[in-house]
Formats: structure tokens, sequence, C-alpha cells
């Protein structure tokens, strides 16, 4: 859908869910994201897009200003690995397994000589979530003296939107993006999903506890509300 106001316009796609608020997120493509209550008319759908015109055609504009650069999958390209660009190297050859490692500052794979893309990046996206796990684990030990109680189960998924969630029965999971992320940006969602383990929601207690356990908190969510769009494999980093 197209959204027109002041000689500007933008595509918006919107997604239904059981949430209590909207979301909005706006995608390194340009497109506008919604996510809104399963009721929520197309009326009110506007008024937010009237409201929030104006923040949404700023970041649109300095997406414009920064051009998409659409990662080939070549050696010499960069990915991020806890917040510092460290080198791919593909190699193709006649071989009917594929395999990675992370060797120094290098991501190196050796794939079949016919493989596409996809098959890399999904391949990259495994490797990622193999890794992040033992990580994500470790920080939630460094926290856990602020808690009396303990995450019962964690997972590292795929999630467009979140980079981390906690089930009332305190199963955490993890977007594998996070890996891309400064130590101290993933030490910020360890502990935003730890904190619902008190409140199983975002009231000013919620917040209250995230302050006492991570003053600063503030900086990280900033600089993921910034950057956290660039942590992806299918574009090239610009940070």
């Amino acid at each position: 859908m197209t959204f027109n106001i002041e000689n500007r316009s933008f595509d918006y796609h919107v997604t239904y869910s059981k949430r209590k608020s909207i979301e909005i997120r706006i995608e390194p493509t340009g497109e506008v994201q919604l996510k809104v209550p399963k009721n929520t008319t197309d009326q009110i759908i506007q008024d937010v897009l009237i409201k929030r015109s104006s923040w949404i055609v700023g970041k649109i504009e300095l997406l414009d200003k920064t051009p998409i650069k659409k990662r080939q999958y070549e050696s010499g390209e960069t990915v991020k690995y806890l917040g510092e660009p460290i080198s791919t190297i593909i190699i193709r050859r006649h071989v009917l397994k594929a395999q990675i490692s992370k060797v120094d500052n290098e991501l190196i794979m050796i794939v079949p000589e016919e493989v596409s893309n996809d098959f890399i990046s999904k391949m990259m996206v495994s490797f990622y979530k193999k890794l992040l796990k033992p990580l994500i684990n470790e920080r939630i030990q460094c926290y856990q003296h602020h808690f009396e109680l303990s995450p019962k189960n964690i997972s590292i998924r795929n999630q467009k939107t979140r980079w981390g969630s906690c089930s009332s029965e305190r199963n955490m999971s993890f977007n594998y993006r996070l890996l891309m992320a400064p130590l101290e940006v993933i030490d910020y969602i360890v502990v935003h999903e730890m904190c619902h383990m008190d409140h199983m929601n975002h009231s000013k207690s919620y917040w209250k506890r995230v302050s006492e356990v991570m003053p600063d908190y503030e900086i990280h969510e900033k600089w993921l509300k910034e950057y956290g769009r660039w942590l992806h494999f299918d574009f090239m980093e610009t940070l």
C-alpha cells in the first residue's frame, strides 16, 4: 500500500497480530512496516501514519542519502561480528559438502561450485546461530546474580523484527543477528529479556528494573534503533 502526504509518498505494509500497541519499522529498502493489534481499523492506521509522517519521511530521506549495497556473496566482502568487520573468503570447489569456519578476522567458506547466494546466506545464518547460543548463555550467567529466577530454555532464531523475547514460562529466544552487534548491545538485550522474568510487560516498574541492572541501557537501546537495520547478511555494512 502507498501513503501520500505533502508531495511525498512511501510504501507500507501492515501485519496484524496479538499485540497491544502499534510498532513502526523502516526497512533498509525504505519500506515502512507496521505491526498492529488484530482489530485495528484502517482509519486508526491512517491517523498513525499522519501523526508519524514527519519522522517516517525523515528516516526514508536519511536512507536515500545512504545507498543500499546488496551483498554479492563474493570473497572480500565484510560482515559484522561483535560490532567489528571481518572479511569473507568464499572458495568454490568440487566438493559435496559445504564448510564454514571463523579464523581470526576471516569467515572462511568452502562450498560446492554451483551453489546459489541463497545457499551461502543460509549457511552463514546457521553458523551465526551456532556461535551466538554459547555466548548468550555466558552473558546470562554474567547477569544472573541480579535475579532470583533464571531462564529455562534458550533458543536462537531468525526473526525479522524482534531482537529477543521471553515467555511467561521463562523460555527465551534471541535473534541470530545480535552476533553482528557490539557485546554491550548484546548484553542489553540479555538484560532486557531477563527483566521480563520479573515483569511480563513494559511498565514503569519494568524499565526501573532494567535501569537497576544496566544504568546505561538507553545508550544501547538507541544504538539498536539507529543501526540495527544494517545488522543483516543481505546488505553491505555501512557502519
